[in-house]
């Protein structure tokens, strides 16, 4: 299990792995089992909110990536998942969510979410795998 850096871009719509010195396109969308997620923060830099996720892409790879608002509200569609994924009284650990980037009325792309449970026995297995982890000190 390798630690990997995404980056989402929302200027071209893009989603990249960081992979050393070069970033790797990976495309519009990306499938992942969210982890664990901060609370937005209000931070620098371009003084927007902030969200960090990490997350097991489709490799198996323990992942790290921010999320931004920009100065629009891109980080709306985020809030409406996780209220989506809670009502259906599923944590986040036990769905596969696709993360994408869609056009937007402007010239930037916006967050698009949407996600599927996972097949039986994903929550108990992803449980499992945050406690044997100390994922706290990843990418830190």
């Amino acid at each position: 299990m390798l630690e990997r850096k995404y980056r989402f871009s929302r200027k071209s719509g893009k989603i990249y792995l960081e992979d050393g010195e070069q970033l790797i396109e990976v495309g519009e969308s990306l499938k992942v089992i969210v982890l664990w997620f901060s609370p937005a923060i209000f931070a620098k830099p371009f003084s927007q909110n902030w969200i960090q996720l990490i997350f097991i892409d489709n490799q198996g790879n323990w992942c790290y990536a921010l999320l931004s608002s920009g100065s629009t509200n891109a980080l709306f569609p985020w809030f409406q998942y996780q209220k989506e994924v809670k009502d259906q009284r599923l944590d986040m650990i036990e769905v596969i969510t696709t993360i994408s980037l869609v056009k937007a009325g402007n010239e930037l792309f916006d967050y698009s979410f949407s996600g599927m449970p996972g097949k039986p026995g994903l929550k108990e297995k992803m449980d499992n795998l945050i406690k044997t982890c100390d994922y706290s000190k990843i990418f830190y």
